[in-house]
């Protein structure tokens, strides 16, 4: 038996019944997957500490990450003696697969951990679900004074039809904008609230929204599956996914939407993959079916979350320089008219929102409702601000502006837009970006405490650097947008990389999914908002890419929240002979290890097979990112 075959599932001698050594796989992955539920349950026990009222420092923050970092570690267990005794895996599927949804199961009951945004999603849908959009009046509005406007008087009764919807819109944060969720997601919130009873509880409530979202990261589950088995990789594999604790977390404990957008990722890649291989066995003139329904899904991506249009340029390219020019418009078409048809609500509510602007810039800030209707008690979570992050603090009232942007606004320059204040101005958690953005913008020359260690710019080059932007942007914003636009320029450079790889490629439909996994990643790294849950974009595709470094950056992730205990630390921390208070800390020096360790290890491993040149195993050529695109790691999972 040759090498590609032990790596394949179309034979398989591992079952409990068989020889000893046969079972060691079945043992150890009962094993792993017993312990990874009893953790996930011990967290799921501690919920009752994570409720919304309960102050930070009352809350096991750490315990609860360390037992995430732990989980992630545990699921490379089973991969790793995968690779030394090449598990096929077959027969190993329904564990996993089952132990993927006890995992999920257990979770969904948790509260989130250190995350609210469900709120925003559960009052979007409570909002659509009545019949009215909730493009057009921000949360802050819906509990302020009643308004004579008959459109905001009927937002504001909804939010008084019962106490658990009052508690609700309370809750969200930043609630002086309007939401930035596409028309999709709106309908899945809309679709998940209207099977709710209106006096149900806030929890149950969760549980509920919660649960559609894991519908949607099964079906991702399952699509990745059929990914593994139609290259014939061992379905151990699935463990990258099934198992992976932040896609438990982010999904079944917080409640991520990202699940609804990626699951119309994986089907477009799935669509593809299918297309490239009728193209191959039939000619170029089939399979322009699949071609259709890509564009369907991938536009029903962007109409979900943004971030999926990233993928258009790429598939765009391979199908147009591919020889398949008519094919390419074909997509392009079902696409544009996809993505125009879906999302159009959102601009609409978005016109709707500028018109009212003026209105709502009167109104004070985090105002109750009168003591002439219901009251609820609002106990909401304020933000502190460094620089340009924001982190739950806890605190009575919500805040009177909002701190998480790069350069700080006030109430007279209040946007009523929360997709452009996210796009032009949102940071958290960064570190290539931080990088640039800390090397060009100007400090309190009486700031002591939480200087940036890294800062290698002197005046003359920051002001020479800034010069460019600021007549356009004006000088304040000038640091900020050139940050962006450096880190947009690099990402575009890496970007037209994998696409060459890609079009150059001569398996398009083996490659395709490792090129997706480097455009998400290469993406995600660059950005200016790095969250923990936007990883979730790029692990579908992890089993694909042969750089096996990538593995352990859903462990290293977690590291994020750290940041809410260093931040409840008295006293100060150095590092390189400047002070930090403990939030500094984590921004200026625990970043670095979250995100830099794994970077470093990335170009290391690349650069390393880069220099040994191609390998190859018979009739399945495997490539470094430097070299070209890898094509499985079942392949190469002993080198």
């Amino acid at each position: 038996m040759n090498s590609q075959t032990d790596f394949t599932d179309s034979r398989s001698d591992i079952i409990p019944g068989g020889k000893s050594e046969d079972r060691f796989p079945f043992y150890l992955l009962m094993v792993c997957g017993s312990i990874i539920w009893v953790c996930l349950a011990w967290i799921t026990w501690l919920g009752p500490s994570f409720e919304f009222e309960i102050p930070n420092r009352n809350r096991p923050i750490l315990l609860v990450t360390c037992l995430y970092i732990l989980v992630s570690f545990l699921t490379l267990i089973p991969l790793f003696f995968s690779s030394v005794r090449r598990t096929k895996g077959r027969e190993l599927l329904p564990m996993i697969v089952l132990f993927a949804i006890a995992f999920r199961l257990v979770q969904l009951f948790s509260p989130p951990f250190q995350e609210i945004d469900l709120y925003r999603y559960m009052w979007d849908g409570i909002v659509l679900s009545e019949g009215e959009s909730p493009y057009h009046v921000s949360p802050k509005t819906a509990y302020g004074p009643l308004d004579p406007d008959e459109d905001v008087r009927v937002i504001q009764e909804i939010a008084l039809r019962s106490d658990s919807t009052y508690q609700i819109v309370t809750r969200i944060h930043f609630e002086q904008y309007t939401t930035l969720y596409p028309p999709v997601s709106q309908l899945v919130f809309a679709g998940a609230m209207a099977i709710v009873p209106k006096e149900a509880s806030v929890k149950f409530h969760m549980v509920v929204m919660k649960a559609v979202i894991v519908v949607f990261d099964l079906g991702i589950f399952l699509m990745v599956i059929h990914l593994l088995s139609q290259f014939r990789i061992s379905s151990i594999w699935a463990i990258v996914y099934g198992w992976n604790p932040t896609i438990i977390k982010e999904f079944s404990n917080s409640g991520h939407l990202d699940s609804i957008a990626v699951f119309f990722v994986v089907l477009t890649m799935v669509m593809m993959v299918h297309y490239f291989r009728n193209a191959k066995q039939r000619g170029t003139s089939d399979g322009r079916i699949w071609l259709v329904l890509a564009g369907i899904f991938l536009g029903l991506g962007v109409s979900s979350k943004i971030f999926p249009i990233i993928f258009f340029p790429m598939l765009f390219c391979v199908l147009f320089f591919k020889k398949r020019k008519r094919h390419s418009l074909v997509f392009a078409a079902a696409f544009c008219l996809s993505t125009v048809l879906s999302i159009f609500p959102m601009w609409v509510g978005a016109y709707y929102a500028n018109r009212g602007q003026e209105v709502a810039l009167e109104r004070p800030l985090g105002v109750i409702a009168p003591d002439a209707v219901r009251q609820a008690p609002i106990v909401s979570n304020d933000f502190s601000v460094r620089g340009s992050h924001y982190w739950l603090v806890n605190r009575v009232n919500p805040p009177a502006v909002p701190v998480h942007l790069a350069e700080p606004v006030t109430a007279k320059t209040e946007s009523n837009e929360g997709l452009s204040t996210f796009l032009q101005h949102w940071q958290i958690n960064e570190l290539i970006f931080m990088f640039v953005y800390q090397n060009l913008r100007d400090l309190d020359a009486a700031q002591k405490t939480d200087r940036p260690w890294f800062r290698m710019t002197d005046t003359v080059t920051r002001d020479w650097v800034n010069g460019w932007l600021a007549p356009l942007v004006g000088k304040e914003q000038a640091a900020n947008a050139t940050a962006r636009l450096m880190t947009l320029v690099l990402f575009g450079v890496a970007y037209s990389w994998v696409i060459l790889l890609l079009i150059r490629s001569e398996s398009p439909d083996r490659a395709i999914l490792a090129a997706a996994f480097w455009t998400v990643a290469l993406f995600f790294c660059v950005q200016p908002t790095q969250n923990p849950w936007y990883w979730t974009w790029a692990i579908p595709f992890m089993a694909f890419v042969g750089n096996r470094v990538w593995l352990l950056y859903s462990s290293f992730l977690f590291l994020y929240y750290f940041r809410f205990w260093f931040q409840i630390r008295e006293g100060s921390f150095s590092f390189l002979g400047q002070e930090y208070s403990g939030a500094g800390y984590f921004d200026y020096v625990i970043v670095w290890i979250e995100h830099g360790l794994i970077l470093l290890a990335v170009v290391v491993w690349e650069l390393r097979r880069a220099k040994q040149g191609t390998r190859s195993q018979p009739g399945i050529p495997v490539k470094s990112f430097l070299t070209g695109l890898p094509c499985a790691p079942s392949q190469e999972l002993k080198t």
